[in-house]
Parts: C-alpha cells; structure tokens; sequence
C-alpha cells in the first residue's frame, strides 16, 4: 500500500563525515542543520578531551571568527540568546542557541567546517 517495493540490494548506505583530532582541536563539519536552527556537527562527543570536559568552555571558530562557548547539557543552562555547545541524544557535539538559532547567528550550513578547540 506504501508503494512500489524497493530491491534492498539497490540501497546505498551513506557515510558521515568524520571529525579530525589535531592536537588541542577538533575539526569538525556541520552536517544537518533542524528547523530550530540547532547545528548538528560530524564530532562525536566523546571526543572532547578531559581538560575541556573540565573547564567547561571550548573556543569555536567559524566564518573566520572565535567564540567562547560553554558546554551545556540544557538549553536553559545558559541565558537567553547565547550560544552553547552541547551533545545530542545520539551523541553526537552540536551548537545551539537558547531562543535562537545557531545557524543564523554562527552563518553556519551543511557542509562549513567548525573548529573546537580548549
């Protein structure tokens, strides 16, 4: 009743891009972008090293510009309209703002590389 039925032979899986540890940052890629304006990154947030759990901030850099961001686990962890970093139900890093959108304050789209650093 869906439709025609498919060949799974004929599926192709699709490959995100992988995130690269250099040192003391973390290149990173946007791959999704929701309605909401949250930034869904490649990194994996595992990857966060210790001293940055720690600290609690990372520097993200985007478009040529650096910005303090903290490491939140909730939106309302940080004021109105700042931008926080934080881990998504799958675990994967993704940029966010409280009442606000990430992708637009950042200039942030599918494919823009992110780099996070301590």
């Amino acid at each position: 009743d869906a439709g025609e039925p498919l060949d799974p032979g004929s599926l192709v899986r699709l490959e995100l891009p992988v995130a690269r540890v250099e040192g003391d940052r973390i290149v990173t890629e946007v791959v999704g972008v929701d309605r909401f304006g949250n930034v869904s990154l490649s990194a994996i947030a595992d990857e966060l090293d210790s001293d940055l759990r720690a600290r609690g901030r990372a520097v993200v850099e985007s478009g040529g510009e650096a910005r303090e961001t903290p490491l939140a686990r909730t939106f309302g962890d940080v004021d109105e309209g700042a931008t926080l970093l934080y881990a998504t139900s799958s675990g994967r890093l993704a940029l966010g703002v409280n009442r606000g959108s990430a992708a637009d304050a950042l200039g942030l789209g599918v494919g823009d590389e992110v780099v996070i650093r301590t």
